[in-house]
């Protein structure tokens, strides 16, 4: 240890960043110099999990950053993630643990200049997660990672105010966030208070942030929450819940836009006035002509809230296609549906006549594969479509040489867990296709993906 002590400090600082937090934790108990050197390495990057198994320690660690404030500036990732179904409860705070650490906590809340001050203490003493979640977030000024998910955000009424605050003011700013990412969970498919679309419009003024993960519920009527933000410094955006024209409103703001993955919502149940049966696939593409010179990577999903009603008919209609998005000649990255470039018709459409030719990964997901919708996915004997798959793969590597240049690599992608992936990737080894094939399961999309 002398001999490492003994080392500049850049090369000590350099050392210690390949050893793992636990091991850190060891090391700092050497000597104080020691200790000094691992501390920021030790709160730099927070990352706390939450299900119905097991609760995050966020009041100890609140109860060291209260004792000594001066770490909050060592905090760079901040991260905040909950994995439940929509249909399990987290499990509470533990009432004893929340009394102990109650004074000091509501001491700090009511030093600040906002207006929902007393609820804030009082969800304290209730032992919501959100409240401590709140205060955790609201002394953040220098992280450059915000991720908050799920079970962090759905029902959380007072986050969203603390960031709201911390955008407009009342709640110290943040200096140097570039990535955020703020995803709702069940309030996708659910009724929600059109209030909370406001949580998430709040975080385009954010005046550093280049990559926006955000849930943002429609509004009755698009308006910003304040003045027009200027998006010029956004390059990565994935948007979950909006209609088209909202999203439409969003991207002709974002002239140095990269990067976009968007998810279009249906819930029959929803309170959303702008929710509809009908999905229109030009008016997507239309969507993105605000960045058509500048955006790189594309990925779209369609996400659906139900199942099929009790007739079996499929609960949202298609109509139009992709055609225009062979115009986007500047898109490296694809990942949308297959049926979105197949169609919905009577038979499926060549694949290569709406990729734009500058793509070098396709990625298809088999969503709305068994949709009623695809009639010539439902031959009477057949109960796997992945024949047709190979199929259309094998004229898209046909017809890539001339028509796709650039076409490296196809991700078949399952989100649907009903495909026949074995069968596909036999047929891959008896027919081997020029460009290399992955085929992977993803319950869910991931912001992590695109950011």
């Amino acid at each position: 240890m002398p001999a490492l002590l003994s080392l500049p400090s850049e090369l000590i600082y350099m050392v210690l960043g390949f050893v793992s937090k636990r091991d850190l934790l060891k090391v700092c108990l050497v000597n104080k110099a020691l200790h000094d050197y691992c501390e920021p390495s030790i709160y730099s990057n927070i990352a706390f999990q939450w299900d119905h198994r097991r609760r995050p320690p966020i009041i100890e660690l609140l109860q060291t950053l209260v004792r000594r404030p001066e770490l909050f500036a060592y905090i760079e990732t901040l991260s905040l993630e909950g994995h439940d179904h929509y249909s399990l409860q987290p499990m509470p705070l533990e009432k004893s643990q929340v009394a102990y650490a109650w004074w000091d906590f509501a001491a700090i809340v009511n030093t600040f200049n906002v207006p929902f001050t007393s609820q804030w203490v009082e969800q304290l003493w209730q032992g919501n997660m959100s409240a401590f979640v709140a205060l955790l977030i609201s002394r953040l000024s220098w992280a450059t990672h915000l991720t908050i998910t799920y079970n962090f955000v759905k029902n959380a009424d007072l986050v969203g105010k603390v960031l709201q605050a911390k955008v407009f003011g009342g709640l110290p700013r943040f200096y140097r966030l570039k990535h955020m990412v703020y995803i709702h969970g069940v309030e996708f498919f659910a009724n929600s208070p059109e209030h909370r679309s406001r949580d998430g419009m709040s975080l385009f003024y954010l005046p550093t942030v280049t990559n926006l993960a955000v849930w943002v519920r429609n509004p009755a009527v698009f308006s910003w929450p304040d003045d027009t933000p200027n998006l010029d410094h956004l390059t990565s955006l994935d948007i979950e819940g909006c209609c088209p024209t909202f999203v439409g409103n969003i991207l002709a703001l974002t002239p140095n836009l990269t990067s976009l993955a968007w998810s279009w919502h249906y819930a029959y149940n929803s309170n959303d006035p702008w929710t509809t049966k009908h999905l229109d696939l030009e008016e997507i593409i239309s969507t993105l002509t605000p960045v058509k010179g500048t955006l790189e990577r594309f990925q779209f999903r369609i996400c659906i809230g139900s199942g099929y009603s009790s007739d079996f008919h499929p609960v949202i209609y298609v109509t139009g296609s992709f055609k225009h998005l062979v115009g986007f000649d500047r898109i490296t990255h694809l990942d949308v549906p297959l049926v979105c470039l197949a169609g919905f018709g009577a038979g499926p459409q060549p694949l290569v006549s709406f990729v734009p030719h500058s793509v070098e990964t396709l990625s298809l997901s088999t969503s709305l594969l068994f949709d009623e919708a695809l009639p010539w996915m439902y031959e009477e004997d057949e109960e796997w479509p992945d024949q047709e798959v190979m199929d259309m793969l094998i004229e898209l590597d046909d017809s890539h040489s001339d028509r796709l240049p650039r076409l490296r690599h196809i991700n078949i992608v399952d989100e649907i867990d009903s495909f026949d992936i074995n069968g596909l990737d036999q047929m891959l080894m008896e027919n081997p296709i020029s460009v290399s094939v992955d085929i992977v399961r993803r319950d869910q999309r991931h912001w992590h993906d695109w950011l």
